[in-house]
């Protein structure tokens, strides 16, 4: 049994936060796999140095647990040295350690990579970063010294090895630019030619040159403020392909698309140049036509295919025929068809203004009809053009065992702020002093009237039907105009919309003055997602008065 827990070597780090991080205890069974995770978890809380732990035998046949601790010094000040060209303030924000905090190795060595990585972001691409090591031990100062490299550009971008695409079909796929004086910087960064390296490869494999090899050389001028860049390329030759076949996952025909129907779908056929690209294109359509017919995956299956959503699993099977002078690919596609399940309950969350009916008439899915997979996206894009909301995600729920065959539908919605108060005031030689106060709210309800004065101030009144409303009041020494609009998307909840507007204006000319009264009414009807048709009625009074003896005849 243990009979005593001490720590030596403790001098700032509290007894009680030792004794909080370990699971022996006194009394306990002496376990050295209890103690052995102890050590580790003291080590990981990056006080010490090191952390090591003895158990020495008593008289009485029990033992002492002694934890020997070396703390880490602790650093009393960070600084930053030799930067002219980005500031202490920028610096420090990437670099995480803290004063009068542990050292802690691992986090110094991560500032100095972030510091160097910053410096390559802005152009300076042998920018080091090193540590006063002696400052730090004698004084508790951790002193990062920078010794600034000079901005490096691209002066030039060559590719080596490409026999099959001219050089203006690879750098359209490159970000790496040449400098351009009072246009483009052109400095050196190694992420993007990390970035570049990789289009390249996407580039000859959508292309059938599925053995190609990229990489990227970089020669410095003798100054190092210059650098040419080039792109080695190993083409190989290109793939075609020889044969095609889809079955479903089980090796069984598929049931519910024939040959013929599935060749159809395929971008890929037999001859072409094998492509990745139509490769993902095709399982996209195939994901697509499974999707309008209502099939889905089931929980089991989007499970055994680690699938993040409930599409139809396609897998692709590519193997590699043929001889090194005509290389060719049999292209295998095994699809999980997955089950048809009927629209169970929509359910809606997140809208605590906006009206379920609004949603609802966004979401095309209705309860007890078959799945359409293609509508789940084109519902959430229909909410997101009503700029009624920051976010939309559409969910389709497991399948309950209380209604099999259905599954229902979680939309979950982030509404935004959808009105604006504006005042402006303007001055003009020929329509002098006026100003303007509008109000615009795109998500009004004129049904919601405020039952307190409280409601109406906080914006919790006339909200929430999805209705624009538009009123301009623009009061001047020589004009004034009101105006006013209300446009309803789906009059008594169907396709067609509505909008009436009222306008009157006054304006004093030198000759003559006017004055205008008139309202538009508009009635429309959606024509899918993409047009509409719209009947507009136009009605306005038109009275000139104080008509001067030198106004023209027209007037």
């Amino acid at each position: 049994p243990i009979s005593a827990i001490r720590f030596r070597g403790l001098s700032r780090v509290w007894e009680q936060k030792m004794l909080n991080n370990i699971r022996a205890a006194v009394g306990e069974p002496l376990d050295p796999v209890v103690v052995a995770d102890d050590v580790a978890r003291l080590n990981r809380l990056g006080e010490f140095k090191a952390v090591t732990a003895v158990a020495e035998l008593q008289p009485d046949g029990s033992v002492a647990v002694i934890y020997d601790v070396s703390e880490q010094q602790i650093i009393r000040e960070v600084q930053v040295v030799g930067n002219k060209l980005i500031s202490d303030q920028d610096l420090r924000a990437v670099v995480q350690v803290v004063a009068q905090g542990p050292r802690d190795d691992f986090l110094i060595e991560k500032a100095k990579r972030s510091i160097e990585e910053l410096y390559k972001k802005r152009g300076h691409y042998l920018t080091t970063v090193t540590i006063d090591e002696k400052e730090l031990q004698q004084s508790g100062v951790l002193i990062f010294q920078i010794i600034e490299g000079p901005r490096v550009k691209v002066r030039a971008v060559e590719f080596e090895g490409n026999d099959s695409f001219d050089t203006d079909a690879l750098l359209a796929e490159v970000k790496t630019r040449t400098a351009m004086f009072l246009f483009r910087k052109g400095e050196l960064d190694e992420e993007i030619l990390e970035n570049d390296v990789a289009s390249l490869d996407r580039f000859y494999k959508d292309r059938g040159y599925l053995d190609v090899r990229v990489d990227r050389t970089i020669e410095l001028s003798p100054d190092s403020k210059e650098a040419k860049v080039t792109f080695i390329v190993s083409e190989g030759r290109p793939y075609t392909l020889r044969n095609v076949q889809v079955m479903h996952f089980d090796g069984q025909p598929l049931r519910v698309f024939s040959p013929e129907q599935m060749a159809a779908i395929i971008e890929l056929k037999t001859g072409d140049i094998y492509s990745y690209d139509k490769v993902r294109k095709s399982t996209k359509a195939i994901q697509e036509a499974y999707g309008v017919q209502g099939y889905m995956l089931s929980e089991e299956a989007r499970q055994s295919h680690s699938s993040p959503n409930w599409d139809i699993f396609v897998e692709t099977v590519a193997l590699r025929v043929g001889d090194a002078e005509s290389p060719q690919i049999d292209l295998l596609l095994k699809i999980d068809e997955g089950e048809r399940p009927l629209v169970g309950t929509v359910n809606i969350n997140g809208n605590f203004l906006t009206r379920d009916r609004v949603i609802r008439g966004e979401v095309r899915l209705n309860p007890g009809q078959p799945f359409d997979g293609t509508e789940i996206e084109k519902s959430r894009e229909r909410l997101m053009r009503t700029r009624l909301f920051n976010d939309a995600r559409i969910t389709v729920l497991k399948q309950t065992p209380e209604d099999p065959g259905y599954r229902d539908i979680l939309v979950e919605v982030k509404e935004r702020n959808t009105g604006s108060v504006n005042f402006g005031v303007a001055v003009g030689s020929d329509s002098g002093l006026f100003g303007e106060v509008s109000i615009n709210q795109t998500n009004f309800d004129i049904t919601d009237t405020p039952a307190s004065l409280n409601e109406l101030i906080s914006g919790r009144a006339f909200r929430g039907a999805g209705q624009t409303f538009n009123m301009t009041i623009r009061p001047g020494t020589e004009l004034f105009q009101y105006s006013m609009s209300l446009t309803e998307p789906h009059l008594f909840d169907t396709e067609y919309s509505g909008t009436a507007a009222f306008l009157v204006f006054q304006r004093d000319y030198d000759d003559y003055d006017q004055e205008q009264w008139g309202g538009t009414m508009s009635i429309g009807r959606k024509l899918g997602d993409l047009w509409a048709a719209n009947v507009n009625m136009e009605g306005k009074e038109v009275r000139l008065y104080n008509i001067q003896a030198g106004t023209p005849t027209e007037v």
